[in-house]
């Protein structure tokens, strides 16, 4: 459904729009896969986000994203009883909210590099529950068309978590 969505609104943007620069319009929305680090058996997942654009120029700009990624299993695993205190898993999946404050380097028509900051929250996690860490992240993003472009982030959590770090390749569409 999400999806759909997705290809609807990307194919129904007006044509003056996509003839923009894409330094001109501060909104977007992305759309990729991901690969998490740190949590055994959980595999590929989604990733879909929001930016903002609040400051923009030639070669310099300051980005505010919001993203919900989540991994799902694979393959199959035996959790044998054990006696005493055992961690007892709280979710089938690995879901994640962030918000992130990030910089741009370089043009945006051009290949650029992206570093930021931000507050990663785990609604679900299958061994450490909900909490809430501060992050960083770090990436490659350039323009395939002008309104469309490919980006590419490692973002890692602070702190004593099993999910330590994820990846996300995502392409995304200025609207």
């Amino acid at each position: 459904m999400i999806r759909r969505l997705l290809l609807l609104s990307m194919l129904a943007l007006p044509l003056p729009l996509g003839a923009q620069s894409p330094a001109r319009r501060p909104l977007a929305i992305l759309g990729g896969v991901g690969l998490q680090f740190g949590e055994e058996n959980y595999g590929p997942g989604v990733h879909l986000g929001g930016r903002f654009t609040a400051y923009a120029r030639s070669w310099f700009a300051v980005r505010i994203d919001a993203s919900y990624d989540t991994f799902g299993t694979i393959g199959t695993y035996n959790v044998a009883p054990c006696p005493g205190s055992c961690a007892i898993p709280t979710g089938d999946r690995i879901k994640m909210l962030s918000t992130n404050a990030s910089i741009r380097l370089g043009a945006p028509s051009n290949p650029a590099w992206v570093l930021g900051f931000g507050v990663y929250g785990a609604v679900e996690t299958p061994s450490d529950g909900s909490y809430v860490r501060p992050g960083w992240n770090v990436g490659f993003t350039t323009s395939m068309n002008p309104p469309v472009f490919f980006e590419m982030r490692l973002h890692g959590l602070l702190g004593q978590q099993n999910t330590r770090s994820f990846a996300v390749l995502a392409l995304g569409v200025w609207l």
